[in-house]
């Protein structure tokens, strides 16, 4: 006997393929189509010596050994046509065990190493049990209940890219019924039990341990999710920028690369000083952020060329996305300048400016060692998260602003108005050090 699950659950699971089996009977008697009731009766005859399928098994083993006449039996559910596009296996609800897979899931499983586990993205143990208990109330009770949660498999590619897949699952040949040991929940008590989702005591006292019988096989299809994943991942890292609560999200560049699909990358973000015309480092994320080219291009050029530079932003924000330096022109090239992308194994990047109401808050840079990995396609990306960029960056600005008032009124009672900027730039200074201090403790 097999545990199908690393998790409780209330169920006891067979593999089973007697519900498919069953519409191979419907066609084999009732189909008008000759080549169909050949078709479904040559299936049925070939597994007539392997009572086990339609019966039912736990033993994982048998899917290998009868890794052939499964694919068979299957065909029909997996076209052969469309199998380096789906990417979809057969499986147990809910459970790693996956078989059957298209060639398409058995190249991104390949891709992702033989140490691969396939699992499920954040789902506790408590959320998946629920989860299982849903299923019976699905199926057995059949309560119109089409998933508590979204669940996805979070797989990375050959490149070390993770890849998110929406996982969706259809069920139609899976049967659940309960043990002699199963209690029958009234209406009364789905409907509370409903209403209380998170109580995992509740759950397992109406449903409790091995209780239900899960029976049958399912398949999964999978779609590729990546960019809205990452999307979602990196809007909720932008909202826990907190002057409060230091804590920088180095996992920033993981989700970059998900999102922009590039295996090496780099970024940087710095503020702008409308006050003083400058460029300024966020110092929580001086381990996080490059600013390879922003700082090139503070340390570069005068202070008269920069202040030009950013009143012309204020007319022209345009961003500069460079696909591959080796297209730029030959003078560009040529300039001693140009170093700085050769010595930090620069070769594809993009420059974006971040504006609010016509005016410059703050300059983001994405670089590559990988020629080619950004062009207009993934400035184009950039447009779903930019509000959220803005809100961030409010934000901090809000707080930091906020206590830097409290510094100075904490540490000076009176102030002459003709001397409080510099008390600020002082209590800015400290503010700043601060922030460095609580990030390395």
């Amino acid at each position: 006997m097999s545990d199908f699950y690393k998790k409780d659950t209330p169920f006891q699971v067979y593999i089973s393929f007697k519900k498919y089996l069953d519409v191979l009977e419907h066609i084999r008697y009732n189909d008008r189509l000759e080549y169909r009731v050949n078709y479904a009766e040559s299936l049925i005859e070939k597994t007539k010596n392997f009572r086990e399928l339609r019966d039912g098994f736990q033993d994982i083993s048998l899917l290998e050994k009868s890794e052939d006449l499964i694919r068979l039996l299957l065909a029909d559910l997996f076209p052969t046509g469309l199998t380096h596009n789906e990417i979809k296996a057969a499986g147990i609800p809910l459970s790693n065990v996956t078989f059957n897979y298209t060639e398409r899931f058995k190249s991104i499983l390949k891709d992702a190493g033989k140490d691969f586990e396939i699992e499920l993205r954040n789902i506790d143990d408590d959320e998946f049990y629920v989860f299982c208990c849903c299923l019976i109330l699905q199926a057995y009770f059949k309560r119109d209940i089409k998933s508590t949660l979204p669940l996805y498999y979070d797989i990375p590619n050959r490149q070390g890219i993770m890849k998110h897949y929406k996982i969706s699952v259809n069920v139609d040949f899976t049967e659940v019924y309960p043990t002699e040991d199963a209690r029958i929940p009234s209406e009364e008590v789905i409907d509370m039990l409903l209403e209380n989702l998170d109580d995992y005591r509740l759950w397992k006292k109406y449903f409790p341990s091995k209780s239900w019988v899960l029976k049958g096989f399912s398949i999964i299809s999978l779609v590729d999710c990546t960019s809205e994943v990452a999307l979602s991942d990196l809007k909720s890292s932008m909202i826990r920028i907190d002057p409060e609560n230091i804590k920088p999200d180095e996992n920033l560049k993981e989700i970059f690369k998900s999102y922009f699909d590039v295996a090496q990358l780099s970024f940087g973000l710095m503020l702008f000083n409308g006050k003083d015309q400058r460029l300024e480092k966020l110092p929580i994320y001086e381990n996080v952020f490059t600013n390879y080219i922003l700082d090139f291009w503070i340390n570069t050029f005068d202070s008269e060329t920069r202040k030009k530079t950013f009143i012309n932003l204020n007319h022209n924000s345009k961003p500069i996305v460079v696909s591959n330096i080796e297209n730029l022109d030959h003078e560009i090239k040529s300039l001693p300048s140009f170093g700085i992308l050769r010595d930090n194994e620069i070769n594809s990047f993009m420059v974006i400016p971040i504006m609010k109401d016509n005016e410059l808050i703050a300059i983001m840079e994405f670089t590559s060692p990988i020629p080619n990995s950004f062009n207009g396609l993934k400035l184009k990306k950039i447009e779903f998260f930019t509000d959220m960029i803005l809100f961030s960056l409010n934000r901090f600005s809000f707080e930091k602003n906020y206590q830097i008032e409290a510094i100075i009124q904490r540490e000076y009672t009176t102030i002459h108005d003709s001397v409080v900027w510099k008390f600020r730039n002082e209590a800015e200074k400290y503010f700043n050090a601060s922030l460095g201090k609580k990030y390395i403790r």
